[in-house]
């Protein structure tokens, strides 16, 4: 189980038990990306920020290229530029979890290609983000009518 503070601090629990605490989600020196959202998927979780930032981490055993010292793994941090300065409003993963939709604060939802992101390979490359929905509406709807 994984629990994260709003400042990004990371509590992996296992058997009810905390086993490890991880001090930075997004693995950054900026302290800007309060954390809004969390996911966790088969190969580990990903978090969401009030800075439209995301950052991936995968089990160890998912992981070739690690040390295998600790449970989990900080892949990287993605910032697309749809979502700079957006609120991540909600995470979810497609079923066979090569997608990832992206709510945002300006209505506005995201495709994020998970095989784009890399588990194992150049964490430098371009992410595919796809904005597949923009948002029409830009504040609450407050009544809704009907013409025949």
């Amino acid at each position: 189980m994984i629990g994260c503070t709003r400042e990004g601090v990371v509590y992996y629990f296992e058997n009810n038990e905390m086993k490890k605490e991880y001090d930075n989600a997004f693995n950054s020196e900026e302290s800007t990306s309060l954390v809004v959202c969390v996911r966790k998927f088969s190969k580990g979780f990903i978090i969401g920020s009030q800075a439209g930032d995301i950052a991936m981490w995968v089990r160890s055993e998912e992981n070739n290229s690690t040390s295998g010292k600790d449970a989990y793994d900080f892949i990287r941090k993605i910032a697309p530029s749809a979502t700079k300065n957006q609120k991540i409003l909600g995470l979810s993963f497609s079923i066979n979890e090569d997608s990832i939709i992206v709510a945002l604060s300006n209505n506005n939802i995201g495709l994020l290609n998970v095989k784009s992101i890399g588990l194992n390979e150049d964490t430098t490359r371009d992410v595919k983000f796809e904005l597949v929905c923009k948002g029409f509406h830009s504040a609450a709807i407050s009544s809704v009518d009907v013409a025949i």
